[in-house]
């Protein structure tokens, strides 16, 4: 019997890991974020053996906050020095976008792996359910996954 309440709460733990992360990519990658101005503080480009070419740009803000983009959009090749207009994310303090002149670039580097992280964590969470519907005491294996659902979740929110 212990085999089978420990089945919901392991695939729980996994589920609230899976969903804690991606939903803290989520909302980085495209939840509430504020308008900062910045300027390029410095510049790399680099291109690997295969692949497409990389700009990675260093960005400082008046109040010296530093962040940091490394996309393969051709529009990111800036100079040091030029000063552009970021969307930060109010979660994670990320940078969603820069924009220059008239052009705004997406820096998502995470999103699509973040709504995978959330797919990954709802589909472990209905197998958890279903194998605690499966047992003799449905209810007790339940209230298990829960509390296997707040472990496995918490120590991904405490990393952020």
């Amino acid at each position: 019997m212990l085999e089978k309440l420990l089945s919901p709460v392991l695939l729980a733990a996994a589920a609230g890991a899976g969903l804690a992360f991606g939903t803290y990519g989520v909302l980085a990658s495209f939840g509430p974020s504020e308008r900062t101005e910045a300027v390029v503080e410095s510049r790399h480009n680099e291109q690997p053996p295969q692949g497409e070419r990389l700009y990675e740009l260093v960005f400082r803000t008046p109040s010296g906050e530093h962040f940091k983009v490394r996309e393969p959009d051709a529009h990111l090749d800036l100079e040091p020095g030029l000063p552009v207009g970021l969307q930060v994310s109010a979660v994670g303090r990320k940078v969603q976008a820069v924009e220059t002149g008239d052009r705004r670039v997406s820096a998502d580097s995470v999103g699509s792996v973040a709504w995978l992280a959330v797919v990954f964590g709802a589909g472990m969470l209905l197998v958890a359910l279903v194998s605690a519907a499966d047992t003799d005491r449905p209810g007790l294996a339940t209230l298990s996954a829960t509390s296997g659902l707040v472990v496995g979740a918490l120590p991904v929110l405490l990393l952020f």
